[in-house]
């Protein structure tokens, strides 16, 4: 997998919050884990053998125009607008097929996803990374469903629940060292 930049997509209202509390546990989780080796605290990098993490936590969307220059894998953290699921959607992004793909239009459709309440949304920025020249090879979207997204100090139950299966499910990928394939789930 090589180099790969997570980051948590979020702002102060309620489960909007979430993608920030999946870097926030991934980063305490991979600092406790005797394997992984934390090689600077701002912003949190880790290696692992071939793996070279690092965990950001961004207000916008455009705040990945500043970080993935040289990534290969691009793992996106956001809530979006799903009050009738429990579980994280997950699927792989192809930027190559982006206007055409079955995800492409998956994601459309869920409205609030993928930074749609942060100004400039995701795909936008994605977008602009292929005009630029300076795409990463792969895209992972994991997508916390979420109820409440007014200005609030705590996430809802649901995202709360989402969130903790989030981050096992990454740690589990990062541990195994496998390529699974994603798939666009919609309710």
């Amino acid at each position: 997998m090589g180099r790969v930049l997570i980051v948590g997509i979020g702002s102060a209202h309620g489960d909007d919050q979430a993608g920030w509390h999946v870097i926030r546990m991934l980063q305490e989780m991979l600092t406790a884990d005797d394997l992984w080796q934390n090689c600077s605290t701002l912003p949190p990098r880790f290696e692992l053998a071939e793996w070279q993490l690092e965990l950001r936590q961004a207000q916008s969307p455009t705040d990945l125009l500043d970080w993935i220059e040289g990534q290969e894998t691009l793992l996106i953290i956001d809530a979006c607008d799903s009050p009738k699921s429990a579980e994280p959607h997950t699927f792989e992004f192809s930027l190559e097929t982006r206007h055409t793909s079955a995800a492409w239009r998956s994601v459309l459709e869920t409205g609030r996803c993928l930074g749609g309440t942060h100004g400039f949304d995701v795909l936008s920025v994605l977008d602009l990374t292929v005009h630029l020249g300076k795409p990463p090879e792969r895209v992972v979207f994991w997508l916390v469903p979420g109820t409440t997204f007014e200005r609030s100090e705590s996430l809802s139950e649901t995202a709360l629940q989402t969130v903790g299966m989030t981050v096992q499910r990454i740690i589990d990928l990062l541990r195994n060292h496998n390529r699974p394939q994603y798939e666009s789930k919609s309710e």
